[in-house]
């Protein structure tokens, strides 16, 4: 490691130190993957893991770097870069806290009569235990409703009763009001 970060112990256990080992086994460089955790994590978290809350001061006190100007080269070198950092926004402060959230779940879950229904119901999907059903059966007396008439067919319907205009002609049985009309 050539850079030195104070309290070095602190940093690997924090979610902070966490990302940033899973960026080094995923091949990134030191400097790269240490800029990348901390950028993916809130100023307090950057704080409690001993880094500086600034950029500039990352890069000068800790990567030793005269500037931060290195971040524009790695993301036009990297462009996989930002996807990464918003990745690890997603998942990397959440998943601290998953364990408790589904310890806490499971004990809703456990409550009896509706109080524990949803957590039941989310524990259950969430295991694969439970698939609930996407498909909507929708009967009249036991038969299936057929779907109304497709914009074709409104389409065919409108063409064929226009054409039956066209040729429509009076049969003599009396006057028509079109024909009374013209008389």
């Amino acid at each position: 490691m050539k850079f030195k970060i104070p309290n070095y112990s602190i940093f690997e256990i924090s979610p902070l130190g966490h990302a940033y080992s899973r960026l080094r086994l995923e091949g990134w460089k030191e400097p790269q993957a240490l800029y990348m955790a901390w950028k993916s994590h809130p100023k307090a978290a950057r704080l409690a893991a001993g880094l500086p809350e600034t950029q500039i001061e990352l890069f000068t006190k800790i990567l030793m770097y005269k500037t931060d100007s290195a971040v524009r080269q790695w993301r036009k070198r990297r462009p996989e870069m930002e996807a990464r950092i918003l990745t690890l926004q997603r998942e990397g402060p959440l998943s601290f806290y998953r364990p408790g959230a589904l310890h806490t779940m499971g004990q809703s879950a456990q409550l009896l009569g509706r109080e524990g229904f949803a957590d039941r119901k989310l524990l259950l999907e969430m295991t694969g235990d439970y698939r609930p059903s996407t498909k909507t059966d929708v009967t009249t007396a036991g038969h299936p409703i057929k779907a109304g008439p497709t914009a074709d067919d409104l389409a065919a319907l409108l063409a064929e009763a226009q054409r039956q205009l066209t040729e429509w002609k009076p049969t003599g049985e009396g006057k028509t009001a079109v024909a009374d009309e013209e008389e």
